[in-house]
């Protein structure tokens, strides 16, 4: 993940789902980054997240080639930022496996994502700034890690 850090988004694309096998939306978006790597927002706090097999690398760039492009008025924001850190959702000091971590960019703005909710509720990539992020996990008491401060702290 250290190999993410300074790379800089070139194209976003997603997949929506209206309902999928569990009567649930989803969505997943899938980021190109300017070293023609394809990744999806991270769930967990792991360095070696881009260690992937050939199996993975093809199905993340296959997903990528069949999403569908953001509409410009999101894709300002975030094509041609880089990456400056990723934070981590926990919870009860264990990493919450079902949020998302926030992409934090050379903007100020950060970037996640809600994959799955039933129908009428909204899902999809979300570009927040500080405040609101702050805001959304002290209301659900989120506690939010900072990957950068972590390898210093373990390095």
């Amino acid at each position: 993940m250290t190999d993410l850090i300074g790379q800089e988004i070139s194209a976003i694309t997603f997949h929506y789902t209206r309902e999928n096998e569990y009567g649930l939306q989803s969505f997943d978006s899938y980021i190109k980054l300017d070293s023609d790597h394809i990744i999806d927002i991270p769930t967990f706090d792991d360095n070696n997240y881009l260690d992937l097999s050939e199996e993975n690398i093809e199905y993340l760039k296959s997903q990528f080639d069949k999403g569908q492009e953001l509409e410009m008025t999101v894709k300002k924001y975030l094509v041609k930022q880089k990456i400056v850190d990723f934070l981590f959702c926990f919870s009860n000091n264990e990493i919450e496996m079902d949020r998302r971590c926030y992409i934090k960019l050379s903007n100020g703005f950060f970037l996640t994502e809600t994959n799955f909710s039933p129908p009428g509720i909204s899902i999809g990539l979300l570009v927040l700034t500080e405040q609101e992020v702050n805001k959304r996990n002290k209301d659900l008491k989120i506690d939010i890690v900072s990957f950068i401060d972590k390898q210093k702290n373990v390095g």
